[in-house]
């Protein structure tokens, strides 16, 4: 169970807070443990979609949604995206491109390239594992680095080191790429032929991976939160960090003087997570999924949390209520309006997900006790602070406009939830924005990729069991009046991964290459030498896993380069793509301190960063760069 911190000392400076009782039925309290990995949206250029892995459904994407094992992702005509892993890892993908999570676990992740131009950015030293798999080559990026891949139309695979060094592996063998150099792939996983050839120069897709980088190398925030944490370089564009007496280093963000924490987004669902906030900010992923939020002589802030303490993941750090027309067959729990309060500081978090209460659907009991918010919560005291919106608005994924501040009299009057939330989702509360998307993960597909470490077989619950399972549970709680709910069988459904089906194939990269050379080949796995004895599919010189590649090809810049759709950036809208206006306050930030990730830089593109070793090292000073990290497109509705 997750105490109060110990906060007598420490990084943040030395402080002594007041101790906070636990709260009201801190006794009923789950477990708060880490859960699942959860990797986020952090750009968005144009139209990009999201198959989720436990409904299927095709979404819009936006900045800030959450991601999870079995997610597909693509890119329409002239967009990219980016996403975060977590604090040093992220996949771009550039036009046309398709992508799955086939695995996100802690400590290991593997994505699944089906078609299209993608870039892998390693920008702080890591332990994930990771493997990038493609139709017929597998790669690890073994250290910091910019490496590209394309899957072509013609079924070849291109990798390109830009920076640091990369493994690709086959079933026959292995062979290890260094910066400035391109790997051909040809043929089966069983089998496959390569070739190694001298990188093209960067082009503006490489220009545009760089800048991003270099803007994450300098980003300041990262003195003051855990090394860890993703998504804490948007803080620095959009606020600044200022010394509390009582809570040391706090983020102040640049919002209007009404604005609070947890009213401008929506409530999405997640399996395992259940309810998740999606905050429209475009720094809103660290401060609504770590640490807390306050009020104090600077108006709201947000408290990270000690740096050195071990840190996960949460879908939101707030108290569930509902209040207000009490009748049966209403929203929350018979109440008809659902609202919730940001946690202070130190004040206990009661899951709602997690251990004990999700296993193959939502299956605990509820526990709803009438308890006097306003004197139970200290943010509640806060004029404006706790938010609320009517049960059918909830469900129905109407949040724009829908979102009100709660009245202290409503407050004084609550059911607080301790445990499940008793409101079964809708297929709207899906929907990361209320977007309709033109471009959907394609539905004719490759259904083979090649794996050197197979990822652990997926196994999310349909949305469909988690919704029958809380809708079940809810009318039995309610209709014995019982307080601690019945049970939903605990079989969890497996559901077949996005890709199941489907053929993927390959959409023009974008890439500068053209066609490998008709000699130089070279087979996985056979000794140097024994090409020929090996009846290569063409008398090409293609060569076999193993086998020194004939080096020094001519390397021609021929194919297609990738073209951009203007970034979505709407000031706290997210309806339409294509229209663009700069960050708050970014003409004027400047970046220094250690290095981070996701960053966030300007709509231009900057020449990159001189290199003639292939060690990866950070760029000496930052230059602005395309897209921005953590709206990557404003606010997104």
């Amino acid at each position: 169970m997750d105490q109060p911190f110990d906060q007598t000392s420490g990084p943040q400076g030395t402080y002594n807070p007041r101790p906070v009782p636990p709260g009201p039925g801190a006794g009923d309290v789950p477990p708060d443990v880490a859960g699942p990995p959860v990797a986020r949206v952090s750009l968005v250029n144009g139209d990009v979609s999201i198959r989720r892995g436990d409904s299927n459904d095709a979404v819009a994407a936006a900045p800030n949604a959450p991601l999870m094992a079995g997610d597909v992702i693509a890119s329409a005509p002239g967009a990219r995206a980016e996403i975060q892993l977590d604090f040093a890892n992220r996949i771009r993908l550039g036009t046309e491109a398709e992508v799955r999570i086939a695995e996100l676990q802690p400590g290991r992740v593997h994505i699944e390239i089906a078609h299209g131009t993608v870039s892998w950015s390693v920008v702080r030293e890591s332990r994930l594992q990771v493997e990038i798999s493609t139709p017929n080559v597998s790669a690890r990026p073994l250290g910091r680095g910019l490496y590209r891949f394309w899957v072509r139309d013609d079924g070849q695979s291109v990798l390109t080191v830009r920076h640091g060094s990369l493994q690709a592996f086959t079933e026959k063998g292995s062979d290890r790429l260094t910066e400035g150099q391109t790997m051909f792939v040809r043929g089966g996983p069983q089998d496959p032929e390569y070739q190694v050839v001298p990188a093209t120069a960067p082009d503006e897709w490489d220009r545009w991976n760089e800048s991003r980088d270099q803007a994450s190398d300098h980003a300041q925030s990262y003195q003051y939160v855990n090394p860890e944490m993703a998504g804490a370089e948007d803080l620095d564009t959009y606020g600044q960090w200022v010394n509390d007496p009582t809570y040391g280093e706090v983020w102040s963000p640049q919002e209007p003087a009404d604005w609070a924490p947890y009213q401008d987004g929506r409530w999405v669902w997640e399996d395992y997570y259940g309810w998740t906030w999606l905050g429209y900010e475009p720094w809103g992923w660290a401060p609504y999924h770590y640490g807390s939020w306050f009020r104090g002589g600077r108006g709201w802030c947000w408290y990270p949390g000690p740096i050195y303490r071990p840190i996960f993941w949460r879908p939101a750090l707030v108290a569930f209520f509902g209040f207000g027309h009490f009748g049966i067959g209403f929203g929350l729990g018979g109440w008809g309006n659902i609202g919730w309060v940001p946690l202070a500081p130190f004040e206990r978090f009661s899951p709602w997900y997690g251990r004990g209460i999700f296993a193959g659907g939502f299956r605990t009991g509820f526990h709803i006790a009438n308890v006097n918010i306003y004197n139970a919560y200290r943010n509640a005291r806060v004029a404006g602070a706790v938010s609320g919106i009517a049960a059918g608005a909830f469900t129905a994924g109407r949040f724009n406009g829908a979102i009100t501040r709660v009245g202290a009299g409503d407050l004084r009057q609550a059911g607080l939830v301790r445990g499940a939330m008793p409101i079964a989702p809708t297929a709207n509360n899906l929907r990361f924005s209320n977007r309709a998307t033109s471009v959907v993960p394609r539905s004719t597909a490759n259904t083979s990729f090649y794996s050197r470490n197979p990822s652990v077989p997926l196994q999310r619950t349909s949305f469909t069991q988690q919704q029958q399972s809380i809708q079940r549970n809810t009318a039995q709680y309610f209709s014995h009046g019982s307080t601690s709910g019945a049970t939903s069988p605990s079989s969890r459904a497996q559901v077949a991964p996005a890709t199941a089906g489907r053929t993927f194939s390959a959409a023009p990269g974008g890439q500068t290459y053209g066609a490998a050379s008709a000699s130089g080949w070279s087979r996985f796995g056979t000794p140097s030498g024994a090409a020929a004895n090996a009846a290569p599919r063409e008398n090409s010189g293609w060569g076999r896993f193993g086998t020194t590649a004939a080096g020094g090809q001519s390397y021609r810049g021929e194919g297609q380069s990738i073209r951009i759709a203007p970034p979505i950036m709407r000031n706290r809208s997210y309806e339409s793509p294509g229209s663009y206006s700069s960050p708050r306050g970014y003409a004027t930030q400047s970046y220094s301190g250690p290095s981070a990730s996701a960053p966030r830089s300007a709509p231009s593109y900057s020449a990159p960063r001189s290199s003639s070793s292939p060690h990866y090292s950070a760029p000496a000073s930052h230059s602005s760069g395309g897209g921005h990290s953590g709206g990557g497109g404003g606010h997104h509705r």
